[in-house]
C-alpha cells in the first residue's frame, strides 16, 4: 500500500525527486536533470511529452534510503542492500525510460506496472551505440524493427514481484509499459577487469574537452589511451571501444591510426550515428590543419 500513487503522495509529496528523458538520465551520470516535488511530477510532469512522445522518468539515488519504503518489501537476505550498494527509486509513465548503459552488478524489483528490458553482454555494444546515441524510444521505434536476428537484443518484460540480476558491464536500457515503479540496488564499485578499466577510463575522460597541450594533459591522454587498447583487446567486437580509442588517438596526433579506429566502429555497426559524426569530425579538423 505505501507504493501506491496516492499514499507516495501523502507520504512523500513535498520530497525533490530528480527526473529526465533517456539519454538526459545516461549523460547526467544515471540521475535525473529536472528537480521537482514527487506531488508535482506526479499530478503533472508525469504526463508530459517531448516530440518524440517520451515523457520525464524519476531516476533518483536519495529517495529510497531516506524513506521506509524498503521495510515494505520481502528481499532475499542475499539481494538486502549494504553500504556498498547505491539505491535507486525509478517512477515514470508509460514510454519513459532510459537509454544504453552499464555498470557493476545491481538488481531491480518492480513494484507495480511492467518495464520491457534490452540487454547485451559486454562484448556486443548495442547497435547504435550507448551514450552518446539514441533515445531509449527512439532506437526502440526506429532501429528495433531493422535490427537482424544476430544483432537483436536479450529481452525480457518485468511484471510486479519479480527482481532482475544486471551482470557487471552488461549493457541494459528500459521502457515502461504503463505507469510503472521500481527500485534498484547498485554495486559502487566494479569487480571485474572489464568494468574496473572502464571506470578508470570515465575518470580520465574530461581530457578530451581540453584544448591544453601542456606535459600534464598530454600525459593523461597517453594514459587513457592505453586504457582504452588494453580494453580493445579485451572487447574486440565492442564498437564503443573502438570509437574511444579513436578519440585518444586524434587528441595524440595520430590521425591514421584515429581514422582506422573509428571506421572499425562503424565496420561493426553501421548504425552507430555518432562514429560517422567523429569521423566528420576530424576530417573537418584535419582539413583546417592543411588551410
Amino acid at each position: 500500500r505505501r507504493w501506491t500513487r496516492e499514499e507516495m503522495v501523502k507520504r512523500y509529496g513535498r520530497q525533490t525527486v530528480p527526473s529526465g528523458r533517456s539519454q538526459a538520465i545516461v549523460r547526467n551520470g544515471g540521475g535525473g536533470n529536472v528537480g521537482t516535488s514527487l506531488r508535482k511530477f506526479i499530478s503533472k510532469l508525469m504526463e508530459e511529452r517531448d516530440s518524440s512522445e517520451e515523457p520525464l522518468y524519476v531516476f533518483d539515488r536519495t529517495f529510497v534510503p531516506e524513506s521506509d519504503l524498503l521495510s515494505a518489501l520481502s528481499t532475499p537476505p542475499y539481494l538486502q542492500p549494504t553500504k556498498d550498494d547505491d539505491s535507486f527509486l525509478f517512477l515514470g509513465a508509460s514510454k519513459s525510460g532510459v537509454s544504453f548503459h552499464k555498470h557493476a552488478d545491481g538488481w531491480n524489483g518492480v513494484v507495480w506496472g511492467l518495464k520491457r528490458w534490452f540487454l547485451y553482454p559486454p562484448e556486443t555494444t548495442p547497435p547504435g551505440g550507448s551514450w552518446p546515441g539514441f533515445s531509449q524510444l527512439d532506437w526502440l521505434t526506429h532501429l528495433y524493427p531493422n535490427l537482424t536476428k544476430e544483432e537483436m537484443p536479450l529481452e525480457c518484460v518485468q511484471r510486479p514481484g519479480e527482481i532482475l540480476y544486471l551482470p557487471e558491464s552488461y549493457y541494459h536500457g528500459t521502457v515502461n509499459i504503463g505507469d510503472t515503479v521500481a527500485i534498484g540496488l547498485q554495486k559502487r564499485e566494479a569487480s571485474t577487469k572489464i568494468e574496473k578499466l572502464c571506470y578508470q577510463t570515465t575518470q580520465l575522460e574530461k581530457v578530451h574537452g581540453s584544448s591544453e597541450n601542456t606535459p600534464e594533459v598530454i600525459e593523461k591522454r597517453k594514459k587513457l589511451l592505453a586504457l582504452e587498447e588494453e580494453l580493445v583487446q579485451l572487447l574486440p567486437g565492442a564498437s564503443e571501444r573502438h570509437r574511444l580509442v579513436a578519440v585518444s588517438l586524434f587528441g595524440l596526433g595520430q590521425q591514421a591510426r584515429a581514422f582506422d579506429s573509428v571506421q572499425k566502429a562503424i565496420d561493426l555497426d553501421p548504425y552507430f550515428v555518432f562514429a560517422y559524426l567523429e569521423k566528420a569530425r576530424f576530417h573537418l579538423k584535419v582539413s583546417r590543419i592543411i588551410l
